[in-house]
């Protein structure tokens, strides 16, 4: 028997090891050899161009900070919704789950339309802004770079409440009633209890935000290149339209190790 359950966790090792290989290193190695490829000899070109050309270094910095903006905004909305959800006796609160999860089922780019179709220049509450205030154009511009953290955090908060909200419901209730019980009033008993407990649960949340928003292509296309603002993703889409794989691979690389840099950020923290 012990040799049969031995052969089988030896063969659950090499299914893992294999889906690994398969799924993760493979593409990985795939986009990081051919960067490093130019005219078929090996070469650090594309890598110069990526930090040489004004542009694409300037999509880096752009990545980033978009990212960044994103994953901390869906950390602030995604907990207090969590919070709302979990910790209150808000009425119907299952359907209102469930209305919160649909913004993310919906695909990037038509979620970027339908914002565009109620806050562009010509959308739907622009066009009643103007008519009720009388100003020639409304006060915001959707598209631009705060467009783009606006719609990316729509459309990524979600995982950040999922996590934090089943954080909520296994954290054992009975600290909370042990400091209420000792006289602890609500603010101090979220910020000495509830959220260091909850906390781990938020970075995950808002570095899942953080990679989703670094990766995503549809908003920032849509929002973005028609006010040349350009991130990582747009700007492999124009290396691809040259054509220059070389330079879409490097580019692809280094939304790699900002992901992995962000993750060791986070696990080190943690």
């Amino acid at each position: 028997m012990s040799t049969a359950r031995f052969d089988r966790r030896y063969l659950l090792m090499i299914a893992a090891g294999l889906f690994i290989l398969l799924v993760v290193i493979y593409p990985l190695w795939q986009v990081f050899f051919r960067s490093f490829f130019d005219a078929g000899a090996l070469s650090l070109k594309n890598y110069y161009k990526v930090f040489a050309h004004p542009t694409y270094y300037r999509a880096l910095l752009n990545s980033v900070w978009i990212s960044c903006a994103t994953g901390a905004l869906c950390m602030v909305m995604g907990t207090l919704l969590a919070f709302l959800v979990v910790r209150t006796d808000l009425p119907y609160k299952r359907s209102l789950r469930t209305l919160l999860v649909l913004p993310y089922a919906l695909p990037s780019f038509f979620a970027a339309i339908a914002w565009i179709q109620l806050l562009g220049p010509q959308g739907y509450l622009a066009r009643f802004f103007i008519q009720l205030s009388g100003w020639e154009a409304a006060p915001w511009n959707i598209y631009s770079a705060s467009g783009i953290v606006f719609v990316l955090t729509v459309h990524y908060f979600i995982l950040v409440f999922i996590t934090v909200a089943g954080a909520l419901e296994r954290m054992d209730a009975s600290l909370e009633e042990a400091a209420r019980a000792s006289g602890a009033n609500t603010y101090r008993i979220m910020r000495e209890i509830t959220l260091p407990l909850v906390l781990p649960a938020i970075m995950a949340g808002g570095l899942l935000a953080f990679i989703g928003a670094l990766a995503n292509f549809g908003i920032p296309a849509l929002l973005g290149m028609r006010a040349r603002f350009f991130v990582l993703t747009t700007s492999i889409y124009y290396a691809l339209a040259i054509p220059d794989f070389g330079l879409a691979t490097a580019l692809s690389g280094m939304l790699v190790i900002v992901a992995l840099f962000s993750m060791a950020i986070q696990f080190g923290i943690q």
